[in-house]
Protein backbone atom coordinates (compact mmCIF):
# COMPACT_ATOMS: atom_id res chain seq x y z
CA UNK A 1 0.00 0.00 0.00
CA UNK A 2 2.01 2.92 -1.06
CA UNK A 3 1.97 6.26 0.58
CA UNK A 4 1.68 9.64 -0.72
CA UNK A 5 2.99 13.10 1.26
CA UNK A 6 2.01 16.01 -0.19
CA UNK A 7 0.67 19.55 1.30
CA UNK A 8 -3.18 19.89 2.51
CA UNK A 9 -5.60 22.00 1.31
CA UNK A 10 -8.42 23.38 3.33
CA UNK A 11 -10.98 20.87 2.36
CA UNK A 12 -8.60 18.43 4.03
CA UNK A 13 -8.50 20.07 6.87
CA UNK A 14 -11.56 17.87 8.58
CA UNK A 15 -10.31 14.83 7.58
CA UNK A 16 -6.83 16.00 9.45
CA UNK A 17 -8.28 16.80 12.67
CA UNK A 18 -10.11 12.87 13.31
CA UNK A 19 -7.03 12.17 12.24
CA UNK A 20 -5.58 13.92 15.57
CA UNK A 21 -8.92 13.01 17.23
CA UNK A 22 -8.18 9.41 16.69
CA UNK A 23 -4.30 9.13 17.33
CA UNK A 24 -4.53 11.34 20.73
CA UNK A 25 -7.39 9.28 22.07
CA UNK A 26 -4.13 6.52 22.78
CA UNK A 27 -2.27 9.24 24.41
CA UNK A 28 -3.27 9.20 28.73
CA UNK A 29 -3.09 13.20 28.63
CA UNK A 30 -6.39 13.17 26.61
CA UNK A 31 -8.07 10.73 29.25
CA UNK A 32 -8.02 13.89 31.31
CA UNK A 33 -8.52 16.91 28.39
CA UNK A 34 -11.21 14.66 27.21
CA UNK A 35 -13.58 12.64 29.35
CA UNK A 36 -16.06 11.85 27.00
CA UNK A 37 -14.19 10.60 23.84
CA UNK A 38 -14.17 13.45 20.78
CA UNK A 39 -16.67 16.09 22.62
CA UNK A 40 -18.52 17.63 18.77
CA UNK A 41 -18.12 21.17 20.37
CA UNK A 42 -14.38 20.10 21.25
CA UNK A 43 -13.76 18.92 18.20
CA UNK A 44 -15.11 21.69 16.39
CA UNK A 45 -13.24 24.28 18.40
CA UNK A 46 -10.01 22.54 17.03
CA UNK A 47 -11.18 22.64 13.50
CA UNK A 48 -11.72 26.28 13.95
CA UNK A 49 -7.78 26.90 15.93
CA UNK A 50 -6.64 24.87 12.54
CA UNK A 51 -8.38 26.73 9.89
CA UNK A 52 -6.52 29.83 11.70
CA UNK A 53 -3.66 28.28 11.69
CA UNK A 54 -4.40 27.41 7.69
CA UNK A 55 -4.33 31.10 7.04
CA UNK A 56 -0.99 31.90 8.09
CA UNK A 57 1.78 32.02 5.47
CA UNK A 58 4.35 30.49 7.76
CA UNK A 59 2.49 27.50 8.59
CA UNK A 60 2.49 24.48 6.70
CA UNK A 61 -0.11 21.23 6.71
CA UNK A 62 1.75 18.50 5.05
CA UNK A 63 -0.35 14.95 4.76
CA UNK A 64 0.48 11.92 3.74
CA UNK A 65 -2.47 8.93 1.69
CA UNK A 66 -2.70 5.88 1.18
CA UNK A 67 -2.97 5.41 -2.24
CA UNK A 68 -4.74 2.19 -2.54
CA UNK A 69 -7.22 3.00 -0.41
CA UNK A 70 -7.43 6.74 -1.40
CA UNK A 71 -8.00 7.90 2.51
CA UNK A 72 -5.53 10.23 4.30
CA UNK A 73 -3.63 8.50 6.79
CA UNK A 74 -1.34 10.87 8.43
CA UNK A 75 -0.40 14.57 8.93
CA UNK A 76 1.70 16.87 10.52
CA UNK A 77 1.23 20.77 11.28
CA UNK A 78 4.72 22.71 11.04
CA UNK A 79 5.73 26.25 11.44
CA UNK A 80 8.42 27.47 9.85
CA UNK A 81 9.64 31.07 11.55
CA UNK A 82 12.65 31.90 8.82
CA UNK A 83 13.23 35.17 10.87
CA UNK A 84 13.63 36.35 13.88
CA UNK A 85 9.93 37.50 15.95
CA UNK A 86 9.06 39.86 18.18
CA UNK A 87 8.58 39.33 21.83
CA UNK A 88 5.10 40.62 21.28
CA UNK A 89 4.38 37.82 19.17
CA UNK A 90 6.02 35.06 20.76
CA UNK A 91 5.74 35.91 24.71
CA UNK A 92 2.09 35.73 24.94
CA UNK A 93 -0.57 33.30 26.21
CA UNK A 94 -3.63 33.09 24.18
CA UNK A 95 -6.67 32.07 26.06
CA UNK A 96 -8.64 29.05 24.02
CA UNK A 97 -12.38 28.52 24.04
CA UNK A 98 -11.98 24.52 24.27
CA UNK A 99 -15.80 23.38 24.06
CA UNK A 100 -18.06 21.70 25.67
CA UNK A 101 -17.17 18.39 27.04
CA UNK A 102 -13.64 19.22 27.66
CA UNK A 103 -11.90 19.32 30.91
CA UNK A 104 -10.93 23.19 30.54
CA UNK A 105 -8.12 23.10 33.44
CA UNK A 106 -6.14 20.21 32.60
CA UNK A 107 -6.42 21.42 28.90
CA UNK A 108 -4.94 24.99 30.12
CA UNK A 109 -2.90 23.69 31.66
CA UNK A 110 -1.03 20.87 29.41
CA UNK A 111 -1.16 23.77 26.57
CA UNK A 112 0.42 26.28 29.30
CA UNK A 113 3.11 24.05 29.90
CA UNK A 114 3.76 23.33 26.58
CA UNK A 115 4.00 27.16 25.81
CA UNK A 116 5.94 28.23 28.91
CA UNK A 117 8.99 25.42 27.61
CA UNK A 118 8.74 26.61 24.05
CA UNK A 119 9.27 30.52 25.45
CA UNK A 120 12.16 29.46 27.47
CA UNK A 121 13.81 27.08 25.09
CA UNK A 122 13.38 28.81 21.59
CA UNK A 123 11.86 32.22 22.36
CA UNK A 124 11.47 33.88 18.94
CA UNK A 125 14.58 32.49 17.34
CA UNK A 126 14.32 31.64 13.91
CA UNK A 127 13.62 27.54 13.81
CA UNK A 128 10.85 24.99 12.41
CA UNK A 129 8.46 23.79 15.21
CA UNK A 130 6.82 20.45 14.51
CA UNK A 131 3.61 21.68 16.41
CA UNK A 132 1.85 18.43 15.76
CA UNK A 133 2.27 15.17 14.19
CA UNK A 134 -0.48 12.44 13.84
CA UNK A 135 -1.11 9.07 12.04
CA UNK A 136 -4.56 6.64 12.45
CA UNK A 137 -3.82 3.81 14.83
CA UNK A 138 -4.52 1.56 12.16
CA UNK A 139 -1.78 2.84 9.50
CA UNK A 140 0.78 3.36 12.23
CA UNK A 141 4.62 1.76 11.97
CA UNK A 142 4.36 1.91 8.35
CA UNK A 143 6.18 4.78 7.64
CA UNK A 144 4.01 7.74 7.47
CA UNK A 145 4.90 9.59 10.53
CA UNK A 146 8.85 9.41 8.94
CA UNK A 147 7.74 10.82 5.68
CA UNK A 148 6.48 13.77 7.29
CA UNK A 149 9.42 14.22 9.83
CA UNK A 150 11.71 14.15 6.85
CA UNK A 151 9.68 17.15 5.31
CA UNK A 152 10.25 19.22 7.65
CA UNK A 153 14.07 18.68 8.28
CA UNK A 154 14.36 19.11 4.67
CA UNK A 155 12.65 22.18 5.08
CA UNK A 156 14.56 23.71 8.31
CA UNK A 157 18.26 22.33 6.13
CA UNK A 158 17.25 24.48 3.03
CA UNK A 159 17.05 27.60 5.26
CA UNK A 160 19.66 26.76 8.19
CA UNK A 161 17.41 26.02 10.76
CA UNK A 162 17.10 24.37 14.01
CA UNK A 163 14.17 22.50 14.43
CA UNK A 164 12.08 22.01 17.59
CA UNK A 165 9.32 19.42 19.20
CA UNK A 166 8.00 18.02 22.05
CA UNK A 167 7.92 14.23 21.80
CA UNK A 168 5.27 11.67 23.50
CA UNK A 169 6.68 8.23 24.11
CA UNK A 170 5.46 7.42 21.01
CA UNK A 171 7.21 9.08 18.73
CA UNK A 172 10.62 9.93 20.98
CA UNK A 173 12.69 7.05 19.38
CA UNK A 174 11.76 8.17 15.41
CA UNK A 175 12.59 11.90 16.43
CA UNK A 176 15.93 10.60 17.67
CA UNK A 177 17.05 8.44 14.50
CA UNK A 178 16.59 12.07 12.57
CA UNK A 179 19.38 13.81 15.00
CA UNK A 180 16.86 15.62 17.29
CA UNK A 181 18.11 15.56 21.18
CA UNK A 182 16.88 15.80 24.78
CA UNK A 183 16.93 19.43 25.89
CA UNK A 184 14.25 19.41 29.09
CA UNK A 185 11.18 17.21 30.22
CA UNK A 186 7.75 18.19 30.71
CA UNK A 187 5.93 16.26 33.08
CA UNK A 188 1.88 16.15 33.55
CA UNK A 189 1.17 14.85 36.87
CA UNK A 190 -2.21 12.88 35.68
CA UNK A 191 -3.13 12.42 39.49
CA UNK A 192 -4.30 16.50 39.17
CA UNK A 193 -7.33 15.09 37.21
CA UNK A 194 -8.12 11.88 38.38
CA UNK A 195 -5.82 10.24 36.19
CA UNK A 196 -3.15 8.04 36.72
CA UNK A 197 0.70 8.82 37.21
CA UNK A 198 2.51 11.24 35.33
CA UNK A 199 2.97 11.96 31.42
CA UNK A 200 6.32 12.60 30.49
CA UNK A 201 7.25 14.41 27.17
CA UNK A 202 10.36 15.48 26.03
CA UNK A 203 11.21 18.65 24.55
CA UNK A 204 13.91 18.01 21.68
CA UNK A 205 16.15 20.25 19.88
CA UNK A 206 17.60 18.84 15.99
CA UNK A 207 20.90 21.46 15.63
CA UNK A 208 20.51 23.52 12.36
CA UNK A 209 22.30 21.86 9.41
CA UNK A 210 22.77 24.03 6.85
CA UNK A 211 22.75 21.91 3.40
CA UNK A 212 25.97 23.09 0.97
Amino acid sequence: MPLELARASAADLRKLLEIQFAAFAEDPMNAVMFPVPTPPSAFEKALERARNDFQDPDVAFVKVTDTDIGEIVSYARWFIWKHERPEEEWNKEKKRDWGEGTNVEAADAFVGAINEKRRKIMAGKPHCLLNILDTLPAHQRRGAGTQLVKWGVEVADQHGLPCYLEASPAGYHLYRGFGFEDVEDLNMDLTRWGGKGTQRYVCMIRPAHKLE
